[in-house]
């Protein structure tokens, strides 16, 4: 049931993937390594658990989301920026609805 090969940003990816579609907070160890084909220990050699898999999974999404939110500002200002950020930002939102929940997650 191993996977070699298997990184820390693959395991991010998956579990960003996995929240846009069953929400953040069914984001599980169990649910993950399900969907990435390997056993649950696994997981635990490239992240410490699960607040270090939605810490990482936070980081990446607002990663994500300021490369998003930087293409829609380039060469604006004003208020054609402030509206090419609301809409980029709500595009997102609604796109990614897991990933904007893990960036706003206590």
């Amino acid at each position: 049931m191993v996977r070699a090969g298997l990184s820390r940003a693959q395991v991010c990816t998956a579990a960003l993937e996995l929240a846009d579609e069953v929400g953040i907070d069914h984001v599980t160890m169990t649910a993950l390594a399900r969907r990435l084909g390997v056993a649950v220990p696994s997981l635990y050699e490239h992240v410490r658990g699960v607040p270090d898999l939605l810490d990482a999974v936070a980081a990446q999404a607002t990663g994500q989301l300021a490369d998003r939110l930087g293409e829609a500002l380039q060469g604006r200002a004003g208020r054609d920026a402030l509206i090419a950020y609301a809409t980029a930002l709500r595009s997102w939102v609604l796109s990614h609805p897991g990933r904007y929940a893990a960036t706003v997650r206590p």
